[in-house]
């Protein structure tokens, strides 16, 4: 994905998902981002930036660091 340097990016990592039975659900508020093994809704990954998880929306933001260019 390519974008503007040192502009936060928003995606929605539910957008590819079905919901298994009939009838089920994805629950936005489930969505969250792993610290090793650890389920969190903020993470900063240094020398990168910070991702937010928020869970009403299901929507993660990742906001780089200004010397950050990509991985």
């Amino acid at each position: 994905m390519t974008t503007i340097h040192d502009t936060p990016l928003a995606i929605s990592p539910l957008a590819n998902d079905v919901p298994g039975p009939p009838g089920s659900v994805i629950a936005p508020g489930s969505v969250r981002l792993l610290a090793g093994i650890i389920p969190v809704t903020t993470l900063v990954v240094v020398g990168q930036g910070t991702y937010v998880a928020n869970t009403t929306t299901g929507m993660v933001t990742f906001d780089p660091l200004p010397t950050f260019t990509g991985a």
